[in-house]
């Protein structure tokens, strides 16, 4: 019986197998604190089968159609990392848009189908990462272990940077940036099979570089509607904003003029925005700097409360910081409430 010879893997293979396994695994980890913000941070742990379903719908798609004329050209794996580049933009803006209401979620069918859209489309880049490495593991499965190696080394590379990655540049744009080095790979794995593609990736490259630079409004998140940041919004739509809104009690009446039922609420600004490893930070503030929040305030308290800032995490866990001025009886309201 004849000994079967398989393809020997380049070094350019190799490299591009390193930037795709750093890119998908940092872009997992990125997206756990995306949906932290926009839906709730035990929602961040569906990440796992999200990665799991586009892997193994990768694999499963590669056993079954592997006798197809696409998946007997060895250009595959430049094709399919051009497209993880390129989903993973996808990705980002899909989260600035889709929003489930989790907190209505078993009451409003709608809010599922959201829930079920996003994950599918988060789950499309690692679709195209599982295609680029269960490609290059079929077409060379003597040098597997070096390729595994490859694979777990810049995954492992992808986990350490992303931490100051987001710090530096927030999530939604470390993703973007992230973009852009899975398209560099596409070019890498172009290069060693001498691909027609090559062109195409460093256009998409060059685009995402340009992008994930940029503060357009296309790539920032919201907080999902849920969220107290988005109650006190003056656009939310959660019918559970007046909850929070009347947890104030009746402060004096001159600060609740504002507040009307109707929804003509004050616009809140976000004052500072800043990303870490843990969560997103905002500090925000209504227009005219009346107080936010006066939790655990009896319905009998009416008095003057002084400006206040609050600071939530992730859109949410507010905590409040109030003007002193110095004059320590302006703070007797302290004494009256849940915080006293």
């Amino acid at each position: 019986m004849s000994k079967h010879t398989f393809a020997r893997p380049n070094l350019w293979d190799f490299l591009g197998l390193l930037i795709v396994s750093f890119s998908c695994m940092s872009f997992e980890l990125l997206i756990i604190r995306c949906l932290s913000l926009i839906m709730w941070y035990h929602f961040a742990f569906m990440v796992i089968s999200i990665a799991m379903l586009g892997l193994g719908a990768a694999g499963t798609t590669i056993a079954v159609f592997q006798k197809t004329r696409f998946f007997k050209n060895n250009k595959v794996p430049a094709w399919s990392s051009m497209f993880l580049g390129l989903a993973m933009v996808i990705a980002v803006i899909s989260m600035t848009k889709i929003h489930p209401d989790m907190y209505q979620l078993g009451m409003k069918p709608v809010e599922l189908f959201y829930l079920s859209l996003l994950y599918l489309v988060l789950s499309l880049p690692f679709f195209m990462t599982g295609l680029t490495v269960a490609f290059l593991l079929k077409e060379t499965p003597e040098y597997a272990p070096r390729l595994y190696g490859i694979d777990l080394l810049g995954a492992g590379i992808g986990c350490w940077t992303v931490i100051p990655l987001q710090e530096w540049l927030g999530a939604p744009r470390s993703i973007l940036l992230i973009s852009f080095l899975a398209v560099l790979g596409a070019g890498v794995f172009a290069i060693s099979r001498k691909s027609k593609v090559l062109w195409l990736c460093g256009m998409f490259a060059m685009s995402f570089l340009m992008v994930s630079f940029t503060e357009s409004e296309i790539f920032i998140l919201k907080p999902g509607p849920d969220k107290m940041l988005s109650f006190f919004s003056k656009n939310s739509t959660s019918p559970y904003r007046y909850f929070f809104r009347t947890a104030q009690k009746k402060i004096a009446v001159d600060q609740m003029s504002e507040y009307d039922p109707a929804g003509n609420w004050p616009g809140i600004k976000i004052l500072k925005t800043e990303w870490d490893i843990l969560c997103r930070i905002d500090a925000a503030a209504y227009s005219d700097w009346h107080p936010i929040y006066g939790i655990g305030a009896p319905s009998s308290y009416c008095g003057t409360l002084p400006d206040q800032i609050m600071i939530t995490q992730d859109g949410d866990a507010a905590t409040f910081i109030t003007k002193h001025t110095g004059d320590y009886s302006k703070l007797d309201f302290i004494d009256h409430f849940l915080y006293g």
